[in-house]
């Protein structure tokens, strides 16, 4: 209610006064954010559409992508899109997923270590299950297995197996290691 309750109250402040996009876009990201590790996945659609829209409204302001782009701007934007794939692969779309992490491919080659370090644990976690997933629909098994371990290292790394509020993340990505070894 509280995340909930700040974005409407920054998307009112923000037609006044839009030096507060890029917090209004934060709040966004991490209201996804919420709602992704409770599986709200079609109560994150909306918000997460407009979390894409905005962050990279703010990634284009500055110039064309390159060495001088604003990592955090760019982190802001991946972490958008990388929430709008998880929805897609927790709604059955894992192809529309695999497509939407692929689409982050020359932003995050471009960026490199210093774009990968801003993200959260739990952002690069779902990023590698819509990889595997993605992978595991296109029947790609060595590639699915790789991106699903990854995910697992990647969680156990973190912390966040341990951690209460994401406990349907470690979940989630048990039962995608589990799908990846069957398969």
């Amino acid at each position: 209610k509280v995340l909930a309750s700040l974005v409407q109250r920054l998307r009112g402040w923000v037609g006044s006064d839009p030096s507060r996009v890029p917090e209004l876009t934060d709040a966004l990201i991490q209201l996804t954010a919420h709602r992704l590790l409770g599986h709200g996945y079609a109560a994150a659609g909306e918000d997460a559409q407009d979390a894409v829209r905005r962050a990279a409204e703010l990634l284009a302001a500055k110039g064309p992508i390159g060495p001088y782009t604003s990592v955090s701007d760019a982190a802001r934007y991946v972490t958008s899109v990388i929430h709008l794939a998880t929805i897609q692969a927790g709604m059955g779309l894992a192809d529309a997923a695999g497509k939407t992490i692929e689409s982050l491919k020359d932003i995050q080659e471009q960026l490199g270590e210093g774009l990968q370090r801003q993200l959260q644990p739990q952002t690069a976690i779902w990023a590698l299950s819509c990889s595997a997933r993605a992978a595991l629909a296109s029947g790609d098994i060595a590639e699915a297995n790789a991106c699903a371990d990854a995910a697992l290292v990647r969680l156990a790394e973190s912390g966040l197996a341990d951690d209460p509020d994401s406990q349907y993340l470690a979940m989630d990505v048990d039962q995608l290691t589990s799908d990846c070894r069957w398969a």
